[in-house]
């Protein structure tokens, strides 16, 4: 039975390997690595909600791709 999109973003965000590897795939940091001023830049910046919607946009493209069962 297909997840509802809710069950499918939590196990894409609790898979860490799939997340180190959109990091790396996409130049994002959701995984919070780095010194702390890097990590308060991308928040006060906006990269982390930008990173964080891409990331979204991602499990989406992918949750439409599972089959309907």
């Amino acid at each position: 039975m297909k997840p509802t999109l809710r069950e499918w973003v939590r196990a894409c965000i609790q898979d860490r390997e799939m997340v180190a590897e959109f990091d790396r795939l996409n130049g994002t940091n959701l995984l919070q690595k780095g010194p702390p001023l890097v990590k308060a830049i991308d928040l006060a910046t906006g990269k982390l909600a930008d990173d964080i919607r891409l990331f979204l946009a991602f499990c989406q493209d992918t949750y439409d791709r599972l089959p309907n069962d």
